[in-house]
Parts: structure tokens; C-alpha cells; sequence
């Protein structure tokens, strides 16, 4: 969602995620790095069949594709044109395995444990999550205000440990405004290692640029002698 928004139009969306990947690969070029651009939402005939996914795609250095994941969990009540991704998935880089999954994916802790199994020494997780939003907002005025900051802050921690492997959250930050949708993005943006915990995290929904070191053989340590995951 992160290029298009929630609010895509199905007979729009192929358009917009061809003109955002065009700009993400760019983008990767430009900077010689590996870019997981975010997420838009799209079908392709050829490979998905007449239904809509929202995808993330992993860019390389020369802004080449190597790889995507379909969001496995799309939110009943806000996503019921998406169908669920077909499979979990890891991506070979230079730097080790990574895997994807996103936004609320976070909340099933079988998609990260299953993402880990498959060798995925650093799962990225792209997000939409906002703190307050019109679509939603009798149930905030019920429930006590901070009731979407709880799992965004404190399951990726979790889901870092209990899978032994680096795991970093990028969420939205600011505000979206889209015809009659109107979103306070949430923030959060955190990374995680297993023995560590939080590398660094936005304690706010400010826009932020994040730059941070990892260093995958904590995750060869941890897996050699917690065995968490049981092998």
C-alpha cells in the first residue's frame, strides 16, 4: 500500500503497480542496493489468474526483480477484494536469506516461524498500519486509544526471538488522505535482533529515514545454542 494506498481501484491497480515498480527499480539502480519496495496491490492474469493480491516486491542492485510475496493474511473487514497468498517465501541476496511477509501477517506468528524454517536469517516486513482511522473509528471510541499501538510495537520483538532471526518492521508514517478514507499512519518503524532486542525504533508516526548495521551471525549463534525453534 505504501505506493498506492488501501483504496486502489481493482480496474486501476495493474496501472499503478506497473508505474511503481518501473519507479522502485529505478530506484534500486540509481543506488546500487537491494530495495523491498514496499507493497502494491495488483492481478496479473498470466501468472495470479482474475484476482487481486497485494504484493511486495525485492529489487537487486541493477534493479532487477528477483523476487515477491502475496500478503497470506488480508484483513477480513478492510481487504475483501484481496485473495490470500499462496505460500510463504525466502529470497536469496548477498547477505544471507531474507523473507517477507506483510502488515498484519505480524499477528500470525505460524507465517514468521514457517518463513524462518525455510532458512530466512532477516524477515522484512513492510506495513499500512495506522493509529486512528474514519473506517474504524467506532470501534476506537469504544476500546482505549492505543489499542493499535499495542501489537506493532511490542510482537515484533517477539516474533524476533521466538524465530531467532533479524526482524525489521517499516511501517507508514504521517497522515493518508484518499477521497473519503482519512489515516493517521501508526510509525513504529523498528529493527530487531534475537539476543538484542530492539536495534532501534520510532517511538512516533513522524517520517523518518532509519540506517542501521546488522550482523546476521548473532542469528548462527542464537540458532546453534537456544534452539528455539527446536532444530
Amino acid at each position: 500500500y505504501s505506493w498506492t494506498g488501501p483504496n486502489v481501484k481493482k480496474e486501476e491497480a495493474d496501472k499503478l503497480a506497473l508505474m511503481a515498480k518501473k519507479q522502485a527499480s529505478r530506484i534500486a539502480k540509481k543506488y546500487a542496493f537491494y530495495f523491498i519496495a514496499g507493497t502494491v496491490v495488483e492481478h496479473l492474469n498470466e501468472r495470479r489468474g482474475n484476482h487481486l493480491y497485494n504484493v511486495c516486491y525485492v529489487f537487486d542492485p541493477k534493479g532487477k526483480i528477483i523476487g515477491h510475496y502475496d500478503k497470506r493474511h488480508p484483513v477480513p473487514n478492510l481487504e475483501k477484494e484481496l485473495t490470500p497468498g499462496p505460500t510463504h517465501k525466502i529470497i536469496k541476496t548477498r547477505f544471507g536469506n531474507i523473507g517477507l511477509q506483510i502488515c498484519r501477517d505480524i499477528l500470525y506468528s505460524e507465517t514468521t516461524k514457517t518463513t524462518a524454517d525455510m532458512g530466512a536469517k532477516i524477515i522484512f516486513s513492510p506495513t499500512f498500519w495506522s493509529r486512528s482511522s474514519n473506517v474504524f473509528r467506532s470501534s476506537l471510541k469504544k476500546y482505549h486509544h492505543n489499542d493499535e499501538v499495542m501489537p506493532i510495537k511490542y510482537i515484533p520483538i517477539a516474533r524476533s526471538i521466538e524465530n531467532e532471526a533479524i526482524f525489521v518492521l517499516v511501517n507508514a508514517g504521517g497522515k493518508y488522505k484518499f477521497n473519503n478514507r482519512h489515516d493517521i499512519m501508526l510509525g513504529y518503524t523498528q529493527i530487531n535482533e534475537p539476543f538484542i532486542g530492539q536495534l532501534d525504533i520510532f517511538n512516533n508516526n513522524k517520517e523518518k529515514l532509519m540506517v542501521h548495521t546488522v550482523e546476521t551471525e548473532t542469528v548462527d549463534e542464537m540458532r546453534k545454542g537456544w534452539k528455539i525453534r527446536g532444530h
